[in-house]
């Protein structure tokens, strides 16, 4: 395979999506920007603690009976605000288990832009591109940078 500027007879991840008309070139880039700034957008909703939990070290918290002026450790973990104690450890669960859920889904998510990318088609390149710096520009907050690398996942 080689990167061209095909507008004819290009399939883009299934069969029945198909450019054949410069119509349906617009179509795919637009789709394909909405996609690409959808990621950025999946990476803020895994990176933000549900509602109702905040980090140990920011609250007074009934489980480890700390305050406010503990320093943060690397082994800390989401626990909620206020609540029963033996309630604690099934929420951590549940939050880890949301957590685990969404980056499964955001993997997907990333490995289904490389296929797209993998067309080899510039038009779908750019697009991927544009659609990346589009929902970083809108999504991204200042505490994100650097959270996550550009690896695929």
């Amino acid at each position: 395979m080689a990167f061209n500027w095909e507008t004819k007879n290009v399939c883009v991840l299934f069969e029945s999506w198909r450019i054949d008309s410069p119509e349906s070139l617009i179509f795919s880039c637009l789709a394909v920007v909405i996609l690409a700034a959808g990621y950025e957008f999946s990476k803020k909703i895994s990176a933000t603690p549900p509602t109702g939990w905040n980090r140990g070290e920011n609250s007074e918290d009934e489980v480890t009976g700390t305050g406010q002026d503990r320093q943060p450790q690397e082994t800390d973990t989401m626990v909620p605000v206020r609540g029963r104690p033996e309630r604690h450890a099934v929420r951590r669960t549940n939050v880890r288990v949301t957590r685990a859920v969404l980056y499964s889904l955001q993997v997907f998510y990333s490995f289904f832009l490389m296929l797209i990318f993998m067309t080899y088609n510039w038009y779908l390149v750019i697009s991927v591109v544009v659609g990346t710096a589009i929902g970083h520009f809108f999504f991204a907050s200042d505490e994100m940078a650097g959270f996550r690398s550009m690896s695929c996942h």
